[in-house]
């Protein structure tokens, strides 16, 4: 305990980094226009994959402040079941080149539910992700009316 009680050592912030943060944090405009800014483009964010989660028929749990969305892809999964969850979850990693994170991570017992974080990336980069999901969902249910 001792050894690792000194390894905080190094990943301390340097004290000019600490001045700097400070400044920055003590600047009442910067602050309040930072979070206007991010606030705006949070909402951007959460509007872009609802609207396209609307659009997919995908049911979500709404919500009012956040930077993920609980998703509900369970009528996709190959099997009702952790291993579909993670089939699923392959395929949407492969197939559109998207990380969601698994319900069964989450200690969701009810298979089919992913994380979808929306404020980890630019606008335009979510808006590709969600069109790609978009046209998995659809080849997945062509695949499964055929």
């Amino acid at each position: 305990m001792s050894a690792l009680a000194n390894l905080n050592i190094f990943s301390c912030v340097s004290q000019p980094m600490q001045m700097i943060v400070a400044d920055i944090l003590m600047d009442d405009d910067f602050v309040q226009k930072f979070l206007d800014t991010s606030r705006s483009l949070l909402l951007k964010s959460y509007k872009i994959c609802t609207r396209k989660l609307d659009e997919m028929v995908i049911p979500y749990i709404r919500s009012s402040a956040g930077l993920f969305i609980y998703v509900d892809f369970s009528s996709l999964l190959p099997e009702p079941s952790i291993k579909g969850e993670i089939e699923f979850q392959k395929q949407v990693q492969e197939s559109a080149k998207l990380v969601m994170t698994p319900g069964c991570c989450l200690n969701d017992n009810h298979p089919g539910m992913f994380r979808l974080c929306y404020a980890s990336v630019s606008i335009e980069v979510l808006k590709i992700a969600m069109e790609r999901l978009s046209d998995l969902v659809l080849k997945i249910r062509r695949g499964r009316s055929t």
